[in-house]
């Protein structure tokens, strides 16, 4: 039936809101939904070829008419599904470029995905095991949180959304350059800061940064306290963590 290809795809972008995920580009949908709307288009020209404007107005050719009408609400449906769609997903790669702090190189790196699987791997063993019964047999376990977030961004994100987040990153870019030596808007603002200074632990090496006391290494599982200012990025884009 017309339409049911669409609302599918509207389905999915609803359910995609409603747990803050970011699921893989539905690639052959699309073109099945373009692929209809030609066809009704092509429907139409054709049909409307086939009589003049006079015969259509008569009442012998109501039927025609609704016929016509009907393929034209289809179209215009499909188009705005697919519209909607596309901007839940525009929507979506703005909300991740702005949680990550701008931080495109992160957002896309491919072990962003490999890592987080690997968590939720463990946890479900852990939680495996710890249901277990005294008969040996396993409890139930419980899957990532993160949904397909879990795959790195890059492999979910059509060829023109991640041109289309490039794009964005370089328009931010040359806007928040001349404030940075005052102000970095792409800071966080969902928790603001409390103290100047912050007692962190690296959870992933990040190499030499330089800080208000000079060189830091980074170095998985050690602790630092730094000014906040100097490691705000590598906090949101996950490499420290607060103790």
């Amino acid at each position: 039936m017309y339409g049911d290809d669409a609302l599918q795809l509207v389905l999915e972008s609803r359910r995609s809101a409603l747990t803050s995920t970011l699921p893989k580009y539905s690639d052959p949908l699309i073109r099945q939904i373009c692929l209809e709307t030609r066809q009704l288009d092509s429907h139409i020209q054709s049909t409307t070829s086939s009589y003049t404007r006079e015969e259509l107005n008569s009442p012998e050719n109501l039927g025609v008419v609704a016929g016509l009408t009907v393929h034209h609400l289809a179209a215009r449906r499909n188009k705005r599904c697919l519209m909607a769609y596309l901007a839940g997903r525009v929507d979506g790669v703005k909300g991740m470029y702005w949680e990550a702090g701008g931080g495109v190189a992160h957002l896309l790196a491919s072990d962003r995905g490999a890592s987080s699987l690997d968590e939720g791997s463990s946890n479900n063993n852990n939680n495996g095991n710890n249901n277990s019964n005294s008969n040996g047999q396993a409890g139930p376990t419980t899957t990532t949180p993160h949904g397909d977030n879990t795959l790195d961004l890059r492999s979910r994100l059509s060829p023109h959304e991640l041109d289309f987040l490039l794009s964005y990153n370089d328009l931010i870019l040359s806007y928040k350059t001349p404030f940075l030596s005052t102000l970095d808007l792409s800071s966080s603002i969902s928790s603001p800061p409390g103290e100047l200074y912050v007692d962190v632990q690296v959870v992933k090496d990040c190499g030499v940064v330089w800080t208000e006391m000079g060189q830091v290494e980074f170095r998985k599982g050690s602790r630092y306290m730094v000014r906040r200012g100097d490691v705000e990025r590598l906090i949101v884009q996950g490499f420290l963590v607060e103790v």
